[in-house]
């Protein structure tokens, strides 16, 4: 069994074993009345949100790469985006699909180093407009979470955030510093794990890619300006639309939308989803929701709520990531070379 094949069975099984828990401890005799009372338009309107998404996401590829002097076709980053996923819902921190979109650029459009500065552009403003919103959130749900571990795992979300728009900026703006340290750093760990093999041409090879992205990032800023303005726009129309699922989804549980608490709750969801703890999340995404949803959200009503959400969010996902990337990399394993890359 490869590394792709693991990350794949203990990401379902986490999943599929927190579900059933959540499911068992919050049934209730009106949980059945509740599914069987579903508004199933509302449903439908919730997963037509989520897909629109992919629309939105596939739109800012295209407007930051145009920003930069590359045309992407819409219906190629559409492709990109959505094939990205199925590497992103099983890996920590939805860290493996920022390789994959990286590939797919730079095999059909740009250099390596203008692909890099896209995909971490495109992260970095995520990061920006989930930053901006989570005081705004904290606000909202003030006395409304108590838990204690909740808010360890909230602090290190947002430390990692922090941290990683940190290095960007500092890479932007020092990127020779930063290349010695990467020299330093990755020096000390090849004498800690002995793999000096695998670790002797790595800092050339980020030290390179770096120069490419501290270039391109300076073009966003100077040439690109519009671009990151767009970017912005649709990342700001993005998380309006993701966020716009649990709405949707109380609507059609014959429930109250409770947009504010939904929106809040989900914005510190994602914090907790940037933990590299599990692979997808798996586990910390049904749990965390369970814990936020819970408090605007009645007992009854919550195991369905999180399943569906889940469901959208999570398994509809890996199925059409799944599909869009076989379809594209049929005559490759490059999904398999990112996961199972071994030292020379």
């Amino acid at each position: 069994m490869n590394q792709f094949t693991k990350l794949l069975t203990i990401t379902l099984g986490i999943s599929f074993i927190s579900v059933f828990l959540i499911f068992v401890f919050v049934w209730d005799r009106q949980t059945l009345d509740l599914i069987l009372g579903m508004r199933m338009e509302f449903i439908f309107g919730a997963l037509l949100l989520h897909l629109l998404s992919f629309v939105v996401w596939g739109l800012r590829t295209t407007s930051m790469s145009k920003a930069i002097g590359y045309n992407v076709k819409f219906l190629d980053a559409i492709e990109i985006v959505t094939s990205s996923v199925f590497l992103a819902s099983i890996t920590p921190s939805s860290a493996g699909g920022e390789p994959l979109r990286v590939h797919l650029l730079s095999k059909r459009y740009m250099p390596v180093g203008k692909a890099t500065a896209v995909v971490v552009t495109e992260r970095l403003l995520d990061a920006i407009v989930i930053l901006i919103a989570s005081p705004i959130a904290v606000y909202f749900l003030r006395g409304r979470i108590n838990d204690p571990r909740l808010d360890i795992l909230l602090l290190a979300g947002v430390g990692i955030m922090f941290a990683v728009i940190f290095l960007l900026g500092y890479s932007v703006k020092r990127p020779g510093k930063l290349a010695n340290f990467i020299h330093i750093s990755a020096g000390a760990f090849s004498r800690f794990t002995g793999k000096r093999a695998f670790i002797r041409n790595l800092p050339h090879r980020i030290e390179k890619e770096i120069g490419h992205f501290s270039q391109c990032s300076h073009d966003f800023i100077n040439e690109g300006r519009r671009g990151l303005f767009f970017g912005m726009l649709f990342t700001i129309i993005f998380w309006v639309l993701e966020f716009s699922l649990i709405p949707a989804l109380l609507l059609g549980l014959g429930s109250e939308p409770f947009f504010l608490y939904a929106f809040a709750t989900q914005v510190l969801l994602f914090i907790l989803l940037i933990v590299p703890a599990t692979p997808g999340s798996s586990g910390i995404a049904e749990f965390g929701a369970t814990t936020l949803f819970s408090t605007f959200v009645p007992a009854y009503m919550l195991g369905v709520l999180v399943i569906i959400w889940r469901a959208f969010t999570f398994y509809i996902n890996l199925l059409i990531g799944g599909l869009v990337s076989f379809k594209i990399l049929h005559d490759s394993d490059l999904m398999g070379e990112i996961l199972n890359k071994k030292p020379d």
